[in-house]
């Protein structure tokens, strides 16, 4: 099996794992984002020009009451280990503008960045297309998976 049928494998993966719930209980979920394109590369991707480290896959999951969390499952180049990470995060929206922005007590995520860390436009219900500057570089696009 090659990295990217591979990749793609594990990113499924990924979202049916976040998009597993209870049926007997009520759910919070507002949505799910999943990262498809980085600096205008289909995921897997660097997180930026010169990176070692590969974008497999980043799931935004947003909750009512304004939080969510980020899962983030990245490699260093010629890598086959996937380490997979959470970020809490809160989220809003205005008109069609959603914006993101992570919970940084920490100086090696997003410290150092103001938020939002993700912030653009919902296209059509369905596309997240940032425009913004943040933690991914641009143009970067989330799809909606999950919607109920």
């Amino acid at each position: 099996m090659s990295l990217r049928s591979r990749s793609l494998s594990l990113l499924a993966l990924a979202v049916a794992a976040v998009s597993c719930e209870s049926s007997t209980r009520p759910s919070d979920l507002v949505a799910d984002y999943a990262l498809v394109m980085v600096a205008g590369e289909p995921v897997p991707a660097p997180f930026f020009d010169g990176s070692s480290g590969i974008i497999v896959a980043d799931t935004v999951r947003l909750l009512e009451g304004g939080r969510g969390e980020e899962i983030l499952a990245w490699r260093d180049t010629g890598s086959t280990v996937i380490t997979v990470s959470h970020h809490e995060l809160t989220w809003s929206t205005s008109g069609d503008r959603l914006e993101v922005s992570f919970h940084c007590d920490d100086t090696a995520f997003a410290s150092c960045v103001a938020p939002p860390h993700l912030a653009g436009a919902v296209v059509a219900g369905k596309a997240w297309v940032l425009d913004r500057p943040g933690v991914r570089v641009l143009p970067a696009a989330f799809n909606r998976v999950g919607t109920r």
